[in-house]
Formats: C-alpha cells, structure tokens, sequence
C-alpha cells in the first residue's frame, strides 16, 4: 500500500474529530485565560476542553498516541504520533479575532505525514499527506508555481511583553539581509 492510501482514512477519520471540535471551538469564541504558563503564555478552558476531546477521540478511533501542546502525552518520537495545538493564536482567540485555528500533524518517525488545519471562524478546512494534494474543504488546491525569494513576503508577530520587541526586530533585520 503506498503512503497516500494508507494516510487517507486516518486523515478522513482525523477530519470528523477535529469538526466534532468546532461547536466547543466557536462557543468558547473570546474566553478567558484559564491556566498561566511559562512567562506571558496562557491556555483558555477551552483549549485544555478540545485538547482531551479531540485526544480520546483520535485515540480510540486510530490507535494513535496523541501529544497536545497543553498537556503532553505520547513521545514526539514514537512510530507513529498525532502532535495537536487544541487553539493556535490562543491571544487572538481570546480577544476575540477570528485568526486562531485547531492544528493536527501526524508523524512517523518524526517526520510530519500529513496536516490538517481548521480555521471554524471563516470555515475553511484544509488538509494534506505526503505524496498527495493540499485539499480545501475536501477539494484539491493546484500546486503552486516556485516562486523566487526575492518576490516572497514573510510575516513575524509576537504578544509577548517580555521581548520588547526585540524577536521580530531580530528576526527581520536577519530576513533582509538575506
């Protein structure tokens, strides 16, 4: 069986958890931090809520470990492991912007597999395995054409008081000299 066939139907079974998770995602649409974290980071009930939801789903129906961003679990290094961010853009979620997603990669021996992206505020899905097409809303994107460097845009942001702005700043200057 090559890799697409066999990343398809955990992919397929994947998309009908993380769309389980999307009534408790836009529900809990500008909720409070929850539980502070390491310097200004904070996770919100709702991800710690969609992260043990989508954990015992995708356990139960793939037999796959699972390792969240809010409460660890299996090893990043094991055979096979789903890696989960129950709310990415957390701080933009809890101010109330629509900019924050449910992300789920799949690795095997730490390489990524496959990649689903649920963005419920502007309801776009978007997945992809190795081998295979981006899909949007299930449908097939056209590969994009290479593109120079020069011609590419690269965006940085950061929430954290504690950089002073120094991580973009850096980060930029070091862009630019490329």
């Amino acid at each position: 069986m090559d890799r697409t066939a066999q990343l398809t139907p955990l992919v397929e079974q994947a998309s009908a958890i993380l769309d389980a998770a999307v009534p408790r995602f836009l529900d809990g649409h500008r909720a409070d931090s929850a539980v502070r974290k390491k310097g200004n980071d904070f996770a919100t009930e709702v991800d710690l809520a969609i992260e043990r939801q989508v954990v015992e789903a995708l356990v139960a129906a793939t037999g796959i470990g699972v390792h969240g961003e809010e409460f660890g679990g299996a090893p990043v290094d094991t055979p096979w492991v789903w890696v989960l961010d129950p709310v990415d853009g957390t701080f933009n979620y809890a101010a109330g912007s629509p900019m924050a997603a449910i992300l789920l990669g799949l690795l095997h021996h730490g390489d990524p597999v496959a990649g689903l992206t649920w963005l419920p505020f502007i309801d776009e899905r978007y997945t992809a395995v190795t081998g295979g097409p981006l899909m949007k809303n299930g449908v097939p994107r056209p590969r994009l054409a290479p593109a120079k460097l020069a011609d590419s845009l690269v965006g940085v942001g950061t929430f954290s008081a504690d950089s002073r702005a120094d991580s973009p700043g850096a980060i930029g200057w070091r862009c630019w000299k490329t």
